[in-house]
C-alpha cells in the first residue's frame, strides 16, 4: 500500500478515500443543516394559528407578503390549501347547526330563549361569513402571484 502525503491528508490510499467520503458526508450534513435552517427561517416569517371560533388554522404573516421568497410564497400557499380545503366541510356543519337553531326558533314561545337562539343563529351566519372570506384569501393570493 502505498502512502500519500498531498499536505492536507497524508496516510494510506485507503484512509485517504475514507477521509474524502467523511468530508462529502460532512458537506451533505451541511447543506442539510444550511436547508433546516433556511426552513427555520421561513416558519419565523409565517405561521398559522388554530382559529377557535371558525375552528381551522389560518395563516399569520410575520412580514409582508413581499418581502417572503417566491419559494416561501409558495410553500405557505402549499400548506395553506390543505387547511383551505376544509373550509366547504366547516360551513356545511355550521350551516346544519343553523338549521336545527331555526327551528327550534321557530317553536320557542319564551322570548328570552328566542333572542338567545336568534343571537346563536347570528354568530354562526357571521362565522360562516369568515369562512368565506378566508376561503377566498387564496385566490387573492395566486392572482399576486401570476401578476
Amino acid at each position: 500500500m502505498s502512502v500519500i502525503d498531498d499536505g492536507a491528508f497524508t496516510g494510506t490510499c485507503d484512509k485517504w478515500y475514507i477521509t474524502i467520503e467523511k468530508i462529502e458526508q460532512c458537506r451533505q450534513v451541511s447543506n442539510l443543516d444550511k436547508r433546516c435552517a433556511e426552513k427555520d427561517v421561513r416558519m419565523e416569517r409565517y405561521r398559522f394559528d388554530w382559529n377557535e371560533r371558525l375552528q381551522i388554522h389560518t395563516p399569520v404573516l410575520l412580514c409582508e407578503w413581499e418581502q417572503l421568497s417566491i419559494h416561501e410564497q409558495n410553500s405557505l400557499l402549499m400548506s395553506w390549501e390543505v387547511f383551505r380545503g376544509r373550509i366547504p366541510d366547516r360551513i356545511f356543519e355550521l350551516e346544519r347547526v343553523i338549521i336545527v337553531k331555526q327551528q327550534a326558533l321557530y317553536e320557542e314561545d319564551c322570548f328570552e330563549e328566542s333572542c338567545r337562539l336568534n343571537s346563536e343563529i347570528a354568530e354562526l351566519a357571521s362565522a360562516i361569513n369568515d369562512l368565506h372570506i378566508w376561503y377566498r384569501t387564496q385566490q387573492d393570493a395566486d392572482a399576486k402571484l401570476h401578476q
